[in-house]
């Protein structure tokens, strides 16, 4: 439900808006420019009663910035909107090319308390480089100056402090094993994951009325619908089965269940890519070591991933979209998200839909 959320009280003038709109007439009667017409009209169209939020539009400026426009006039004088804006502090080409380079390493080493910061962020780095260098920095010049150097505003990746010795040269090889199996005639590959998808509202970002303030209710449980999920890349199939629980037995049971959802062709076989989840290699183990697994032998071959490179498995980038989608619906229950889920579900298993594209590059292939 979307709150309305009242507006600010009128403006006390300092000036009597008659005498305002009395100046404003002469000064329309003089040539300007079109942005110092503009800012007369908007402050007019204010004097009489418009409110700036519904003028925004007409002038394609901000609400605050007609608002502005109004300030000045009125504490300053119409003449003031008539000036050239005035440079602001904090120009980047006043920062000599050795400044940004000590700026560049310093925000490198990422050691932000040896320079009197907690975190290097735009208003810190900002402080920093008025402090250091005496020049007047804004917060946008911060932002400025942190692309201009090849910076960019990231999450950092969290891995394991142990066993990452040697993961560039695994998954070196592991792509390059994975060209090898690609060159079989017939072999098709898959990747498969598990999901949660909870009953519980995600929040995200939305397109909502100006001047409203969304709210979205959300269940007050935990509980969550397990997936287990093969996609193929290069149709952007998706086919889902429901384990009761992410164990070896399962595991082999959704191989099972997505072999007889998409049956092979004569002379095809499936190259199913996995991570090294402890259930995973449970299973694929049985699998090539058990007689009476001799069926799935001859439909699948397996292929595990590095460790800790859930980067390589595209199905990853399939969760996060369907999870983008969930955002900001209220399911009252976990069969009103079933519901929902199944019709997601069913939009992708079609061939080249919405999922098409997803992870060609990991295939070798593009869309």
């Amino acid at each position: 439900m979307a709150k309305t959320i009242k507006s600010s009280p009128r403006r006390q003038y300092q000036t009597s808006p008659e005498l305002l709109k009395q100046q404003i007439e002469a000064k329309l009667k003089v040539e300007h420019s079109i942005k110092q017409h503009d800012k007369l009209l908007a402050v007019k169209m204010v004097l009489n009663g418009f409110p700036p939020s519904k003028i925004s539009g007409v002038f394609g400026v901000h609400t605050n910035t007609i608002t502005d426009w109004v300030r000045q006039a009125d504490t300053v004088g119409i003449d003031a909107l008539l000036k050239p804006r005035a440079k602001t502090g904090g120009r980047t080409s006043v920062l000599s090319p050795e400044n940004l380079k000590e700026i560049e390493l310093i925000v490198e080493e990422n050691d932000p308390m040896a320079h009197g910061v907690e975190v290097w962020d735009a208003p810190r780095l900002s402080r920093f480089i008025q402090e250091r260098y005496g020049v007047p920095c804004s917060r946008e010049n911060a932002r400025q100056i942190l692309h201009k150097l090849g910076f960019h505003y990231v999450a950092p990746r969290l891995l394991p402090s142990k066993n990452r010795e040697g993961l560039e040269q695994k998954q070196a090889e592991y792509k390059k094993r994975l060209a090898e199996l690609l060159t079989q005639k017939g072999l098709i590959p898959v990747y498969q994951d598990e999901v949660h998808f909870r009953v519980a509202t995600d929040i995200g970002r939305g397109w909502y009325k100006r001047g409203t303030r969304p709210t979205v209710a959300s269940s007050a449980t935990r509980k969550s619908k397990k997936s287990s999920g093969f996609f193929l890349p290069s149709t952007g199939e998706l086919y889902i089965t429901e384990p009761d629980w992410f164990q070896w037995e399962q595991v082999i049971a959704s191989f099972r269940q997505f072999c007889k959802l998409r049956p092979l062709k004569v002379g095809e076989k499936y190259l199913i890519i996995l991570d090294n989840a402890s259930w995973h290699v449970k299973a694929v183990n049985m699998i090539n070591s058990q007689p009476e697994y001799a069926d799935l032998r001859e439909m699948i071959e397996f292929l595990f991933l590095p460790p800790y490179s859930p980067e390589l498995n595209p199905i990853e980038r399939v969760w996060h979209y369907l999870k983008y989608m969930k955002r900001n619906l209220e399911f009252k229950g976990m069969h009103e998200l079933e519901a929902w889920l199944d019709k997601m579900f069913a939009a992708a298993k079609k061939p080249y839909g919405t999922l098409y594209g997803i992870g060609l590059a990991d295939i070798g292939l593009a869309a």
